[in-house]
């Protein structure tokens, strides 16, 4: 569930703060059928905005995959540091993250993946409200209100807009906070929101009921799933041009 924003022309970058994760796909008579309900917690504290060394850096999918990430860029690494994996295993497939960073001091981006959503190379967009928020800006140029637009359409998005001024650093993120967080959120106060349905009910409600939910919090609190915050990269692995453009932003953030 997410919706990212970094909007050059502003100077700021703008996400929404929900975090989720899908039930199970299943077989039957050798068709595919799609999750049937969606666990999703908000304001769990963990954000998809870090800033570093004058530097914004945004991320989506893979919720550990970013917990490693943001690890690896506040250790302030040098070219030989080992950087952490683009993407990870998760239920037989790729499950990657997605990584934009910006210079906050000549608003200009630095890392980008490829073929990136995007109005004008002036405001870029992630995640699964990203056609939404593109939508918005594009009428009104005001990132702020497309993250708003994308929570009122998109499922995946949510919550509290989390924003970084590039002017003066000013933002409403949180420190000294983990992927560990989501997950004792989802456990405590996450929801679960069925396909198809208006009615969303707690985990707690959830669990009693529908024993594929109380399997997945099982796999949440083990580590098995990652709380994740979707996005089209989401399911593919990093391609070498992509690698090559996160390795020329470290360089500017790092001085390497």
């Amino acid at each position: 569930m997410t919706t990212n924003v970094v909007d050059l022309d502003r100077g700021l970058a703008a996400s929404d703060s929900r975090w989720s994760i899908e039930g199970p796909e299943h077989w039957v008579d050798g068709k595919c059928i799609k999750p049937s309900f969606l666990l999703f917690v908000d304001d769990a504290q963990f954000d998809k905005i870090l800033t570093h060394n004058g530097f914004a850096a945004t991320f989506a999918g893979d919720g550990d995959l970013i917990q490693k990430w943001k690890t690896y860029l506040l250790s302030n690494p040098t070219p030989t540091s080992v950087k952490p994996p683009y993407s990870q295993t998760v239920r037989n497939r790729p499950s990657s993250v997605s990584i934009y960073i910006a210079d906050m001091s000549q608003n200009k981006l630095v890392s980008s993946m490829d073929n990136p959503i995007t109005v004008d190379n002036v405001a870029f967009f992630a995640g699964s409200g990203a056609p939404y928020a593109l939508e918005c800006w594009t009428l009104n140029r005001d990132p702020l209100k497309a993250i708003t637009t994308a929570k009122n359409q998109d499922n995946f998005s949510g919550g509290t807009t989390k924003q970084l001024v590039f002017f003066d650093g000013k933002n409403n993120l949180e420190v000294g906070t983990s992927i560990r967080d989501v997950r004792t959120s989802l456990q405590k106060r996450g929801l679960v929101m069925y396909v198809g349905s208006a009615s969303v009910l707690t985990v707690k409600q959830a669990v009693k009921d529908n024993p594929k939910v109380a399997d997945v919090m099982q796999q949440i609190a083990n580590g098995a799933l990652p709380p994740t915050a979707p996005c089209e990269e989401m399911s593919r692995e990093w391609t070498d041009n992509e690698k090559a453009s996160l390795d020329n932003g470290l360089a500017a953030m790092f001085g390497w």
